[in-house]
């Protein structure tokens, strides 16, 4: 008879041995047949009643409602998984050239445009070529070869109908080529490219920030004192034109900054500032330059309720700025109702 020597509460895998007797202490391993040791034993022949086996009962177990719940919520998440990346798959897949500009993916969008533009024709193809000349505009690595394509085509674009919309926004950005992409700027190209937006479309929203790009470029070109202060006035007379505040803004900042830092007028530099601050301005450091400027301007022009009412939103913007204590300084020479009104709170 075979035999067999085994140890102590090990557990023995045995593909042919007799069909043994089920009793209470059978334990059931796994689907083949198996033997578990309960104590040791010497020489075993099959027959010994202290060796329990059985072969696994076909009926399904059923797990604890624990491992249930685990494998419920692993299920669900390798699930949600799955259709979470379906989503973004299909998210992706729907975004536009513009999409992917706002996301600065200058590249894709190039190519995006690219496409749009071969399936397209009238307005549509011109829309799509606008877009892939911006992208070209301002895809990284700026590349002489991506700028020339970008000016080419809106170089063309501006040749189009009065009435489309297309055509002032190309002449826009062909003007900030010259003035600000190019090697070597042409600030003269682009003061006559901003001119003709005036002339063309004086309403033209970016008519109106080509004005503020014009005042950079005029009043900071080095030329007489005399010539800047035509130039200045020659500018002044643009403003009834900005009707958008965010141009309105920025015009009357730069003509403020300037009227100051080139000696201009400091009346004037005051009405710009304030007109500046009365449009809105959304950039924190700007604004609290703005509220330092006009203090002091006011407090020079003898306008002390004025810099004290601004001193203080200084000091209530940006307590810990640098300048604090040059602000406090300026208080100090103020009249005492003004300084008073100046250290006051809210």
């Amino acid at each position: 008879m075979q035999s067999m020597v085994v140890s102590a509460t090990r557990e023995l895998e045995i593909e042919d041995i007799p069909e043994p007797e089920l009793t209470d202490d059978t334990v059931i391993v796994d689907s083949k047949l198996s033997v578990i040791v309960r104590e040791p034993v010497g020489i075993w022949n099959g027959s010994d009643a202290r060796v329990k086996a059985t072969r696994r009962r076909r009926k399904p177990q059923i797990a604890p409602l624990r491992v249930r719940l685990v494998t419920l919520a692993l299920i669900s998440i390798l699930s949600g998984c799955t259709d979470g990346k379906e989503r973004a798959d299909n998210r992706e897949k729907s975004l536009t050239g513009w999409d992917l500009a706002a996301k600065y993916r200058f590249n894709e969008s190039r190519r995006w445009f690219r496409n749009a533009a071969a399936k397209s024709e009238g307005r549509a193809l011109r829309m799509a070529r606008y877009g892939e000349a911006l992208a070209l505009l301002n895809a990284i690595p700026k590349t002489n070869g991506n700028i020339e394509r970008a000016e080419a085509i809106f170089t063309d674009l501006a040749r189009g109908p009065q009435d489309d919309a297309i055509t002032p926004r190309a002449m826009y950005h062909h003007g900030r080529i010259q003035q600000i992409h190019l090697r070597v700027p042409d600030l003269g190209k682009a003061s006559a490219i901003y001119r003709e937006m005036i002339s063309r479309w004086p309403e033209e929203m970016f008519t109106q920030m080509a004005i503020v790009k014009l005042a950079t470029i005029q009043l900071y070109e080095p030329t007489s004192p005399e010539e800047k202060r035509r130039r200045y006035t020659e500018l002044a007379a643009l403003e009834d034109l900005l009707r958008f505040a965010p141009p309105r803004r920025d015009f009357h900042y730069v003509m403020g900054v300037a009227c100051l830092s080139l000696e201009l007028s400091k009346e004037r530099a005051l009405y710009h500032l304030i007109a500046c601050e009365d449009a809105g301005i959304t950039l924190p450091v700007i604004r609290i330059n703005t509220y330092c400027r006009i203090g002091v301007t006011a407090k020079q022009l003898g306008r002390y309720e004025l810099a004290a009412a601004y001193f203080r939103k200084f000091m209530e913007a940006s307590p810990r700025d640098p300048r604090t204590q040059m602000i406090k300084d300026h208080i100090a020479e103020l009249p005492p109702e003004a300084r008073v009104s100046a250290l006051r709170e809210g």
